[in-house]
Formats: C-alpha cells, structure tokens, sequence
C-alpha cells in the first residue's frame, strides 16, 4: 500500500529526530500535521526547549530565524522559504544603526515580527502581548522609536501615554480592519464578543477601544479569552487561520471573521497574503518617514540583510510551489 503524506511525515520526523512548528496563522491541514501550534513567542520558546535535532517551523522567514539564534545548535528548516513578513520587510537594521547614532539616548523598541538584523540594533524586543508593558518600564525623558508596525505603536501610545516615534509599517491583513468594520460586526452581532488583535488599523480609535464587548488581543490572549468565556460567539478580527484552532478547542462556539482578507500563508500554494512576501516583491511601509527618521515616522529603505547563513538542506522534500527548503545552521 503506497504511504499517505501524513504517514511519510510522521516516518520522516522519526528518522531524522524533527519536530514541527506551526503558527496559528498556518493552513489548517498544516496546523493537523504540527506537534506543537503557537504565536511567534510561545513557539520560540517551544522551539528553545526541545531535545529535537531538527525543527520545522511552518510560518515565515522571520519565525525561523528566531527559531535559529535561539537553538545554535539544531538545524532548522524553512518549508516555505519566500514566505516573508509585510512587518519585517518593512524596517531596515541600517536605518536603526543610523537613528542610535543620531539619538546616543535613544532606546529601540522592536516587534518581534523582525529581521534578525534588526533584533542585532534593537534594545528590547517585544510581542503584541507585552508591548504595553515593555513600554511603560522604559525610563522616563529618553527618546524611543518603536518599530516596525505603526498600528500596534499608536496602541501602545494610547494605553501608555508615552510619546514614541514610529515606524511606519503595517500588517498588510490587520490594516483593513478599520473602526467602521468593528462598528458594523457590533450592530450585526450584539451578543457576540469582538476580539481585536492590536496590529488592527482600529487599535487606537478611541471610539473602538471604548466599545462594550471589544477586546484587543494577542493570538494567545483571544484563546485565552475564548477558553474562559461563557459566550457562544465570537467575532475574531485577526487572520482567519487562528478560527481553525478556536473551532477545535471551543465545540459549540462559534466564530465569525470580520472580512475575507489576504492571509499569512506561505506554506500552500498561490496563497500568499498578510504577512507573506513573494521574493521580490516588497510591500515595505511607504509614509511621510521615508528618507529620513522623523517623530512618528521613520523610513522604508532597502533590506540590510540578516547577516545568517542559508544552504540547502535535503533532509525534506520540497513544498510545492518551493524549489528547496532552507536550513538554518
């Protein structure tokens, strides 16, 4: 009988010692296959106390990398290799260098939805679940420049009242969920929760943020949420990859996505959105920053680089719209 996929996977990990990694925002037949799911976060720290030789991680080229510098001694594989981030293509590890030069007191605040060149010039990095904190321990009267999604920094400013500059980038899904959307999922849905994810566009709308029943969240956050709540329904303004492992946790609930956008998909043919990139095409922030760091703002320039090494690696056959996954060493 000829082997099924899901068998020569499960045959393969096996023999070559691998686990695989999958972020929320993977397929849903991809997140089936995974030995452990999460946000970026909680999957660099999966990734950081495995006894696998090899990890598969099943998200975009800014995950693996992370996944890298933090096991310097196991391989890591790409299966999607052009599978990129709007984010982090957005912000340069030059610009950075040349801000701390202009700023000695300047503070970098990062996302962690970034280069590994960038993490190189940044002083803290950060997720979207301890944005706010992070900024608010930040000492008083210094400058800070947060960086690269304007969307989560304007949040962040709200909440903490800190004046940062930003860059100007964007999550190219969440940056469609407007206020009026939120407005609209209220009106049609009055009994459901609405869960935010705050690299929304309404993320500081202080009409948004002051609405009944709307919550900005991680991933993990709206999980939580979900887990300890008594209500039925739920309206997930974030990729819609993340209603898949709502479903399976939550039977008899139901979730409802605000609009029908692009998606994080790196890891299936022809399904490029959010934050995934075709190699090539930049879709880095463009604003008001560009050219020169400015408060609010700062600019878009060509990528630095990540300063890492990528080979070949055969220990996997090749996605398939991919010619070759990519081995982190």
């Amino acid at each position: 009988m000829m082997e099924s996929i899901s068998e020569r996977i499960a045959r393969l990990k096996k023999e070559k010692d691998a686990v695989i990694l999958a972020h929320y925002y993977a397929p849903a037949e991809v997140q089936d296959m995974a030995d452990c799911l999460g946000d970026s976060l909680g999957l660099s720290r999966t990734a950081a106390g495995t006894g696998a030789k090899t990890i598969i991680f099943a998200g975009v080229h800014f995950m693996s990398e992370t996944a890298a510098i933090l096991c310097p001694g196991k391989t890591v594989l790409s299966p999607a290799p052009d599978a990129g981030c709007s984010l982090a293509d957005s912000m340069d590890a030059a610009v950075l260098e040349r801000w701390k030069a202009a700023h000695p007191d300047g503070i970098v605040v990062s996302y962690v939805n970034t280069t590994a060149a960038v993490k190189a010039w940044t002083d803290w990095c950060c997720t979207s679940a301890n944005a706010i904190k992070v900024v608010q321990s930040l000492p008083e009267g210094r400058p800070v420049l947060f960086g690269p999604d304007r969307n989560l920094g304007s949040h962040i400013m709200k909440a903490t009242g800190r004046k940062l500059e930003l860059w100007e980038g964007v999550c190219t899904v969440h940056d469609v969920i407007t206020p009026e959307m939120i407005r609209k999922a209220a009106e049609e849905y009055p009994d459901a929760d609405i869960l935010v994810h705050p690299e929304a566009a309404c993320s500081a709308d202080g009409e948004t943020l002051g609405m009944e029943n709307v919550y900005f969240y991680s991933t993990a956050g709206m999980l939580r949420h979900v887990a300890g709540s008594s209500r039925g329904k739920f309206v997930i303004a974030t990729e819609t990859g993340t209603i898949h492992r709502l479903s399976i946790e939550n039977p008899g609930k139901t979730f409802i996505p605000p609009v029908q956008g692009p998606r994080m998909r790196g890891n299936e043919e022809s399904d490029h959105g959010e934050d995934t990139q075709v190699p090539g095409a930049r879709r880095g922030a463009r604003g008001p920053g560009r050219g020169h760091p400015q408060e609010g703002h700062a600019p878009d320039t060509e990528d630095a680089g990540t300063g890492m090494t990528a080979r070949p690696c055969k220990a996997f056959r090749p996605g398939i719209r991919h010619t070759r996954p990519v081995c982190f060493k």
